[in-house]
C-alpha cells in the first residue's frame, strides 16, 4: 500500500510528525479545499494518508500537538447539517477538527477542545480509508498569531 504525507505548505514539512514520516511520499497541496482536491484526486483511495499541519484552537495552548478523531466542514455563524468523517484512528483520540473555508478568528463559536484547519475535511471527503491526522496549534484563532508562528 502506498503511504503519503500530506501537508498544505512547505513549512509544515518541519513539524515533528512530518519529520518522523520518513517512509512516506510527501505531497504539498496548498491551502484550502480546491488545492487538496487538485493535489489528491488521482491518489488511490486505499492509500495510507497522514495529514500533518497547523490548526487554530480557542483554548489549547500554542504548540500543542493533537491527534484528530473526527472532522467535518465548518461554517461560522451558520448551523448546517454536516457529514462527520471518522479517521482511521477512530474515536481513540478526543479532538474533533472543523475545516473552514477561510481563517476562523476570535469570536467564532468553536467548541472547547476542537481545532480548526482548512484542509482535513476535504481529504476525508475524497474517501481515503486509511487517513490519520496530527495537527499543531499555531494560534488561538488569530491570524496574527498564525503568521508569527508559521512565517516567523
Amino acid at each position: 500500500m502506498a503511504k503519503y504525507l500530506v501537508v498544505a505548505t512547505p513549512e509544515e514539512l518541519n513539524l515533528p510528525a512530518a519529520k518522523e514520516a520518513t517512509d512516506r511520499v510527501a505531497i504539498i497541496t496548498g491551502i484550502g479545499g480546491t488545492n487538496v482536491i487538485r493535489a489528491l484526486c488521482d491518489i488511490p483511495r486505499g492509500a495510507d494518508i497522514l495529514n500533518v499541519g497547523h490548526c487554530g484552537s480557542p483554548d489549547l495552548p500554542i504548540g500543542t500537538a493533537v491527534r484528530i478523531g473526527s472532522v467535518k466542514t465548518y461554517h461560522p455563524g451558520y448551523d448546517f447539517p454536516e457529514v462527520t468523517y471518522y479517521l482511521a484512528a477512530g474515536t481513540k483520540y478526543s479532538h474533533p477538527c472543523l475545516t473552514a473555508g477561510d481563517f476562523v478568528a476570535g469570536g467564532a463559536a468553536v467548541p472547547s477542545g476542537a481545532v480548526v484547519d482548512m484542509e482535513l475535511a476535504y481529504i476525508a471527503a475524497l474517501g481515503f480509508k486509511e487517513l490519520t491526522a496530527v495537527k499543531y496549534v499555531s494560534d488561538n484563532l488569530s491570524v496574527e498569531q498564525y503568521n508569527a508562528a508559521v512565517r516567523g
